[in-house]
């Protein structure tokens, strides 16, 4: 077997399906990443967006996200960390990167975490909110919401029921509180449990990207949009041109280099 390829931030894209969004807007949360944000075109406030992922760079991913959200976006965070995922140093790498004060945007980030599912039940049904009206956050980036819920010691009714009620909530606060909400799931495709509760996951968010590990790279979908991008590894220690503009996919900001 093949080894999965090392795949980070830097990397080029390769021909695919691509339908690019053409507009730039201040109201959405963006990632930072000029070849992604050309494809998925932002996260929407008052929409719930599900991010499934199987590759290590998910946790890469939402290290952006959280500094676009106080960057560039403007706005607290709140992380809630399901698989202890969170990665302070690699935020405060990206908000240097960007030249941002890395304790400033680490200050503006409250991460809230669970450790098993009742937990993050708990957290997701009965906390949140009172954790975002302490806060004021309107960035919500849930991570590997469902690895707790794969619990062997848990009835699979439980788990559906407790996914499904988290799921549900954290749908109605980000349209009521016109949130950007951003629930990410890592791994473990291919257990029977997993596939049921990923589809239960699924039927609410209002957009969808998926992330799968290729031979090569790995492909980036759409799939309600039937958009995907190839994205193909460079070399570790290597960079590539458009890591130096913050906004060339639409053309903002390119005075950066």
């Amino acid at each position: 077997m093949r080894p999965e390829p090392e795949l980070d931030s830097e990397s080029v894209p390769r021909a695919g399906v691509v339908q690019p969004e053409s507009e730039y807007s201040s109201e959405k949360l963006y990632t930072g990443l000029g070849w992604l944000d050309s494809v998925v075109g932002g996260f929407r406030p008052g929409e719930m967006a599900l991010i499934d992922c199987s590759s290590p760079f998910l946790f890469s991913l939402l290290s952006e996200l959280c500094v676009q959200a106080v960057t560039d976006y403007g706005t607290r965070a709140v992380f809630v960390d399901g698989g202890n995922s969170i990665r302070p140093y690699e935020i405060a790498r990206i908000a240097k990167f960007r030249g941002q004060d890395p304790n400033a945007v680490l200050s503006r980030i409250n991460v809230a975490r669970a450790f098993t599912a009742h937990q993050m039940a708990a957290l997701v049904n009965d906390n949140l909110e009172r954790i975002l009206d302490r806060t004021g956050a309107s960035t919500i980036i849930v991570s590997s919401l469902l690895d707790l819920f794969l619990d062997p010691d848990m009835k699979w009714k439980e788990s559906f029921q407790l996914v499904k009620r988290s799921m549900a909530n954290l749908d109605a606060m980000t349209h009521d509180r016109g949130l950007v909400c951003i629930v990410s799931n890592f791994g473990a495709h291919k257990m029977d449990r997993t596939k049921f509760l990923r589809a239960t996951m699924g039927h609410y968010p209002a957009r969808v990207l998926s992330m799968e590990p290729s031979a090569e790279g790995m492909v980036i979908s759409l799939p309600r949009r039937g958009t995907f991008l190839r994205r193909y590894p460079v070399p570790r220690g290597q960079t590539v041109l458009e890591r130096y503009f913050r906004g060339c996919s639409y053309g903002q900001d390119c005075g950066d280099l």
